[in-house]
């Protein structure tokens, strides 16, 4: 990221002046997938961040999208199929059946472009 300040999507879609086109929406979410691809998929131990939403989001001047806030993240040995843990994250932003079972298995990267269809 540059040394400008980010704004978040949230923010963005919510207080700016122009609305996002077409175009920069599957940027962003294509941005926000690769993000939470390398997480679940190239670190060592896998990221699960448990609270993707808009205002964990960040965008660049370019509009280039980078995934913040890990405040809830697991990490998860790649050996591990099925990790039990509590219920985390924003309710509304659960991926279904999260709040039932209680296991942690990366969750489905589509899941993120829900986000953009209501900005």
């Amino acid at each position: 990221m540059k040394d400008r300040p980010c704004i978040t999507l949230a923010d963005y879609a919510h207080k700016g002046s122009n609305p996002l086109d077409w175009d920069v929406r599957l940027k962003i979410a294509i941005g926000s997938a690769r993000g939470l691809s390398y997480l679940h998929h190239d670190c060592i131990p896998h990221i699960i961040h448990r609270d993707i939403k808009s205002s964990n989001i960040l965008l660049d001047d370019e509009m280039e999208a980078h995934v913040s806030d890990f405040g809830l993240a697991k990490l998860i040995n790649p050996q591990d199929t099925h990790v039990t843990t509590i219920v985390a994250g924003t309710l509304g932003y659960l991926p279904p059946g999260e709040n039932s079972d209680k296991r942690t298995s990366p969750p489905p990267i589509l899941l993120v472009f829900s986000l953009f269809s209501r900005t």
